[in-house]
């Protein structure tokens, strides 16, 4: 009976223990407060104006953690964890009207650009300025840089890699 109890004990600590650690999966931007790295990227506005997103810039704004599931044809989807900030909430704090931007064109390090809308711009899931991935800034060549991420798509091929510039239209 002693035994018994014992190991009954025993199992319920271990279930005790393996509920409280397993925590929800949910993100919050209190997971990553600050901005911690290297990473700039050139805006150019219509109107002629230039100027950089910087870790001065990203430190002004509360970053979000989140959740991003894509897939490949023929494979099992993937889900990744990022640190960022919505792509218009950082635009704005920089002095953008949102609502008179038509479109953005960003262009990665690499020569790949990719229009997004107004209404891409505008959806509170879609865009983001991300830094980090699973936990590492990301790189291109040693160097940090930003991904513009789509939240919402299935598929990375919406998304904008090693961001280097960004043209308001």
């Amino acid at each position: 009976m002693k035994k018994s109890i014992s190991l009954l004990f025993a199992m319920m600590m271990v279930l005790f223990l393996a509920v409280g650690c397993s925590g929800t999966g949910e993100k919050s931007s209190q997971d990553e407060t600050t901005f911690s790295g290297t990473a700039q990227v050139r805006v150019f506005t219509t109107a002629g104006e230039q100027w950089m997103i910087d870790d001065q810039l990203m430190s002004s704004v509360p970053l979000v953690a989140f959740e991003t599931t894509q897939g490949k044809n023929g494979e099992e989807p993937t889900t990744n964890d990022h640190v960022g900030i919505l792509l218009k909430d950082i635009l704005t704090e920089a002095g953008v009207d949102i609502s008179t931007v038509n479109q953005i064109t960003c262009t990665s390090q690499d020569g790949f650009s990719k229009a997004y809308s107004k209404t891409d711009l505008e959806d509170p899931e879609k865009l983001f300025l991300t830094f980090a991935m699973d936990g590492e800034n990301l790189t291109y060549e040693n160097q940090e840089c930003f991904f513009i991420v789509a939240k919402n798509e299935s598929f990375k091929q919406n998304w904008t890699k090693f961001l280097k510039e960004i043209k308001i239209n």
